[in-house]
């Protein structure tokens, strides 16, 4: 989000963390969390965020897209 490109990272971590709160099966918010969770360093959290969101919403393609590259990133092909 707007946020994370202005490069305020945790502001915008913070944002989604409360977002996902409120709307806990929002895929989008759970993709975006968890995709810069991961480029933070977080990998367990960016991980759990990520297949929650595949879970939230099987038929989100950015959410199954993400969640494969954080999984070839991790060296953890097989589970992508």
């Amino acid at each position: 989000g707007a946020l994370a490109r202005g490069g305020d990272v945790p502001g915008a971590v913070a944002a989604l963390r409360e977002a996902v709160t409120l709307e806990p099966l929002q895929a989008d918010a759970l993709t975006n969390l968890g995709v810069l969770l991961a480029q933070a360093g977080d990998a367990g959290a960016a991980g759990r965020y990520l297949q929650r969101a595949v879970a939230a919403d099987g038929r989100n393609a950015n959410a199954h897209a993400n969640l494969a590259l954080f999984w070839v990133n991790q060296g953890r092909p097989q589970d992508a």
